[in-house]
């Protein structure tokens, strides 16, 4: 399976937290883990809360959005 678009990449850095659960959800999309759906969840939602909070700008959000939640 592959839920995640290749196509855009994420070249800045992370907060931690969102790092590590990006991460894994790397590691579910590669292993075809349904698990995925619910860390992409998650990851969109510290996305949002990392942006309300000034820790990332609002393009790096749509770039995690677009490369995560929207994949393929």
């Amino acid at each position: 399976m592959n839920w995640i678009n290749e196509n855009i990449l994420i070249d800045f850095e992370l907060p931690r937290d969102i790092k590590e659960i990006a991460d894994e959800c790397e590691r579910f999309n590669a292993e075809g883990n349904y698990a995925y759906d619910n860390y992409a969840d998650l990851l969109g939602n510290m996305c949002k809360e990392a942006y309300r909070q000034g820790h990332l700008t609002r393009k790096q959000w749509d770039l995690m959005e677009l490369r995560y939640i929207y994949g393929n």
